[in-house]
């Protein structure tokens, strides 16, 4: 299952991509992953992409990593 929802912000775009998988019970998995899109709003231009891990326990963000520019 996946979810997309973006708004703007003066002169950019934030696009927010949810992606949710099934995982088997005998995984432990406490993270979910999120992938955050900022555009430029006149040209769509992807300005920054940022992968982060969030935390199912707290919703803290336990790992960032800047993937563009």
């Amino acid at each position: 299952m996946s979810f997309k929802t973006s708004w703007s912000e003066k002169d950019k775009l934030i696009v927010i991509h949810l992606k949710f998988q099934p995982i088997p019970i005998w995984i432990s998995a406490d993270r979910m992953s999120v992938i955050v899109e900022i555009r430029d709003a006149k040209t769509n231009e992807i300005r920054e992409v940022w992968h982060l891990h969030i935390s199912y326990r707290d919703g803290k963000i336990v790992h960032r990593d800047r993937k563009y520019p």
